[in-house]
């Protein structure tokens, strides 16, 4: 039966930097940008992300400690194409947050972690970061622990099926851009969320002190 003989699974048998590998090759299959360094080198690679988008604009970040320990908000300070930066804060009210998320051009998160076989990023929704950072802006910017990337999307699961009661009333799956192609079989992106999306995938151990 299908708990003694379940089906295989392209991700079976792979060592966990395979598997790293497959969910950067998958991210990317699916027009995401990917940029893989190192803890000490996030804030750099962010900056250089926003200079190369070309744009100026406004950020919005999730009030996470590792992004302020990963010194990212000091390099916007730095960015000359980042005209404000706004740390979520929940205390301000619902529709404060909201319309800042709705006016920046840039939203950064700290995903909860990534799904090789797909190139998703499990991304949780709460009071420190609202689910309106990755949804509102034009450019989703996600860190990625690489420690934190599983096999399937039935990895995750189950492993927030652990957390039961601890976990936040909304978790987003984000696999890119949005895109949708109800009209006529035309592929759009933007539609509803970001119109790009970068994973910053960090590797090596310096995360392990951020936790």
């Amino acid at each position: 039966d299908y708990a003694k003989n379940p089906p295989a699974r392209r991700t079976d048998g792979l060592s966990h930097a395979r598997l790293v590998d497959m969910f950067a090759d998958e991210s990317e299959k699916i027009r995401v940008g990917v940029h893989r360094c190192k803890s000490a080198e996030v804030a750099k690679v962010i900056k250089d992300i926003i200079k190369a988008d070309g744009e100026p604009g406004s950020v919005v970040f999730a009030d996470d400690h590792r992004i302020e320990r990963l010194e990212v908000p000091q390099a916007l300070e730095k960015c000359k194409k980042v005209t404000s930066a706004t740390r979520w804060d929940a205390s301000a009210g619902r529709d404060a947050m909201v319309d800042a998320c709705n006016a920046a051009r840039y939203g950064i998160t700290f995903a909860k972690g990534g799904i090789a076989e797909t190139g998703t990023i499990v991304q949780l929704c709460d009071e420190s970061c609202g689910r309106a950072i990755s949804l509102l802006p034009l450019v989703h910017i996600a860190i990625v622990n690489a420690a934190d990337v599983k096999e399937t999307m039935g990895d995750w699961l189950a492993e927030l099926d652990e957390e039961g009661n601890n976990l936040p009333s909304q978790i987003c799956f984000i696999s890119g851009p949005s895109a949708t192609a109800d009209i006529e079989l035309v592929r759009v992106e933007g539609v509803h969320g970001p119109m790009f999306v970068h994973y910053v995938i960090v590797e090596g151990r310096g995360l392990h002190s951020l936790a």
